[in-house]
């Protein structure tokens, strides 16, 4: 999983030092700045898009806010609903439609699931893909490999095209590109590993297991997969972490007929609902200076669409 992740942050590196991000805010808000009541809608639409292309909450608030705030204040809506609203798109989940995101490699790796199944899931539909993109070289040292490839592959295929295009940048961009992988190596590597380390150490005190007899006795399994990282990323203020724990706590030792693939998916959208809905998360708080509003009002504010969201969200996930 450390190489589609990485990948996917230099990918998202060099869309930030092209200003390729900023370009794609422009475009995505264009057609609801003349259309007032279209700029609550339409904004949340574009920072859930922009999360998708660069797989970090804060960087698609930081790219999408400066823009998209004054344009909500400008319709005549509040600082609370302005931040909200940036929030609740750019934490939603966007990034799960990437398939470099490092939640589902993260799951994926540690459950020894297909990150394609598990992306089928967390998209309402299946998104098709080139053959020559996805196909695996015949020998079994590129077996372990076959969910990391195509997302590299990709991710290095739109990093050289923006290179292409913006090729007097040549050096700074590849130092952008590499800056990034580095990044995602210490931001979020370390914590997966960490997560890793708090889930082996619920499972060797036996809490895990507990849960686990729990809920497959009273047919809540698919509630654990989506409260247990939702709780947790609400109080860590990471999404991540949170998620990466409950597949090594959990996951690993969930029976196939239970089907993991769909609590895994659940898990990845409890961890990005719970950590919208923290006061603690990096992108609240980096909206909350923004609009100078504090937390825990843009939280309260954005929690009934949140709820409402998810109640959706896990429903078509739990099919």
């Amino acid at each position: 999983m450390v190489a589609p992740i990485c990948a996917a942050m230099g990918f998202a590196a060099v869309m930030n030092a092209t200003g390729c991000d900023r370009h794609l805010v422009h475009l995505l808000l264009a057609p609801i700045r003349r259309v007032p009541w279209l700029v609550t809608p339409g904004g949340i639409l574009a920072a859930y898009f922009v999360n998708m292309a660069v797989p970090s909450q804060t960087s698609t608030a930081a790219a999408l806010g400066p823009i998209l705030v004054p344009l909500l204040l400008a319709s005549g809506h509040t600082r609370t609903v302005a931040g909200a609203a940036l929030i609740l798109g750019a934490s939603f989940g966007g990034d799960l439609l990437n398939p470099g995101a490092q939640d589902v490699q993260a799951v994926a790796g540690a459950a020894n699931l297909a990150a394609a199944d598990l992306s089928v899931r967390v998209i309402p539909a299946s998104l098709a893909a080139l053959q020559w993109l996805v196909a695996v070289p015949a020998s079994d040292d590129w077996r372990p490999l076959a969910n990391a490839l195509p997302v590299v592959r990709a991710m290095l295929i739109g990093a050289a095209l923006a290179v292409a295009v913006g090729w007097r940048e040549l050096r700074g961009l590849s130092k952008s590109f590499f800056d990034g992988m580095g990044n995602a190596y210490a931001n979020i590597i370390s914590l997966t590993i960490t997560a890793q380390c708090f889930g082996a150490g619920i499972a060797l005190a036996g809490v895990g297991d507990a849960l686990l007899r729990l809920a497959s006795a009273s047919g809540a399994l698919a509630l654990l997969a989506g409260g247990f990282p939702w709780a947790l990323s609400t109080l860590s203020g990471s999404g991540s972490g949170p998620i990466l724990a409950f597949a090594q706590t959990f996951l690993t030792h969930v029976d196939p007929s239970r089907d993991p693939v769909k609590l895994a998916a659940l898990a990845c959208l409890g961890g990005a609902f719970g950590r919208t809905s923290s006061p603690v998360a990096a992108v609240v708080v980096y909206t909350s200076g923004l609009v100078a509003v504090p937390p825990v009002p843009l939280v309260r504010r954005l929690l009934p669409a949140l709820v409402a969201g998810a109640a959706v969200a896990f429903t078509l996930a739990a099919r």
